[in-house]
């Protein structure tokens, strides 16, 4: 298991999180520009793209060919949001710096981003995290601070997901207020969990 850490690490995501959803179509030199903008901004860590299919997710179709054109500035890392094992392998083979994986501690959420359960995703992060030449996995917990299915999650779950995500293999975790309803008071006792 890896050692505790304080460190925090800033990922730029809206080349991916921000583009996902648009219903235009962007050229691949389009997003490789804002990629390029965004290195030359300061940030260090970029998540660039996201290997699903096509026809779930239109916006990122052509990651690789992203990956290709990107500028790749020393003390840049390139990541790359994979939902199984079979994007992991395309992104390892693209040479990403770093995956992310997503996984919901909202059972509900879980099925209808990923369309697998909690414990499949699990499984799936340890498969993607003992790969040939995988760099680093980011395991991120959406719905870390409450669900729009289930309402509230407790500290406690996502803290006993966290712990077996970290023992399936991932290298570091984010806790993701993927539905906007965390309150100080939440971060503060997810934290302190």
């Amino acid at each position: 298991m890896p050692a505790e850490s304080s460190a925090v690490t800033l990922v730029e995501v809206s080349p991916r999180d921000g583009l996902q959803n648009e219903k235009r179509l962007l050229p691949a030199d389009v997003k490789v520009a804002l990629v390029d903008r965004l290195s030359a901004a300061g940030f260090r860590a970029i998540e660039v793209t996201s290997f699903v299919s096509p026809k779930a997710v239109p916006s990122m179709a052509e990651p690789q060919r992203v990956l290709d054109l990107v500028g790749r500035p020393a003390g840049v890392r390139i990541w790359a949001l994979v939902p199984n094992v079979r994007g992991a392998e395309l992104a390892i083979e693209a040479g990403v710096d770093s995956l992310t994986v997503t996984i919901s501690a909202s059972a509900a959420y879980n099925e209808k981003n990923v369309r697998m359960t909690i414990e499949e995703s699990i499984e799936q992060v340890g498969i993607i995290c003992g790969l040939p030449d995988v760099p680093p996995v980011d395991a991120v917990i959406s719905c870390a601070f409450g669900s729009p299915y289930e309402g509230e999650i407790s500290a406690a779950q996502v803290h006993d997901l966290a712990r077996r995500l970290l023992d399936a293999g991932a290298t570091s975790l984010t806790m993701a207020d993927t539905t906007g309803v965390a309150t100080p008071r939440l971060v503060e006792d997810l934290v302190a969990e």
